[in-house]
């Protein structure tokens, strides 16, 4: 089930959700959970406008941070890279190659992204994709499922600028045999990291 991005309705589900998440738990950050998403750009848009589907989420998830700031003014955040990067799901598309069911592509939604945001990293060590959210100013978390990718990630990082805060062992699949091994890596990176 997707929501759409222009209807008015999802921020007041998510602002009722909010004021309840922070009575129960008053957490010191929050997950935002923009992830892959895969339709869009095909309702009618208020008032007879047309933004792409980036623009769409630009001002989505700048409302949504919006609504995390007034009941949790000093939470932090943190949302997956994915559709936020132009070398990932935000990338600018040609007529021949589409993305899933959207009309349109995602290019351009980072600008709704406020820096304060830090950034949950998958999907391939990517130096460019690490540079890009390191000069608008987010910091990082790697997101990964192997020990090995770590060690590539933090290589790919290397000259970039990026801060990166830590590691979130994060797999799709329920499978947590592999997290001895990636809390090895983790202990055998050198204690100062660029």
């Amino acid at each position: 089930m997707t929501g759409s991005l222009t209807d008015p309705k999802v921020f007041d589900i998510f602002e009722e959700q909010m004021q309840w998440v922070k009575k129960v738990w008053d957490a010191p950050a929050y997950l935002l959970g923009y992830d892959e998403i895969r339709t869009g750009g095909w309702e009618v848009q208020p008032g007879g406008t047309h933004y792409t589907p980036g623009e769409l989420l630009a001002k989505h998830v700048t409302r949504a941070v919006e609504i995390v700031h007034k009941y949790s003014p000093d939470a932090k955040m943190y949302i997956w890279s994915d559709m936020f990067d132009p070398f990932h799901n935000a990338r600018h598309l040609t007529d021949k190659h589409g993305y899933y069911l959207c009309n349109g592509d995602f290019y351009g939604s980072w600008e709704g992204l406020p820096s304060e945001v830090s950034i949950l990293k998958w999907a391939g060590a990517d130096s460019r994709s690490i540079k890009f959210a390191a000069e608008r100013g987010h910091k990082i978390v790697f997101s990964a499922n192997s020990g090995r990718r770590i060690k590539r990630w933090m290589n790919a990082a290397k000259g970039t600028g990026a801060e990166i805060l830590g590691f979130c062992y994060t797999d799709w699949h329920k499978n947590y045999d592999p997290l001895e091994s990636y809390a090895e890596a983790i202990r055998a990176l050198p204690e100062s990291v660029e």
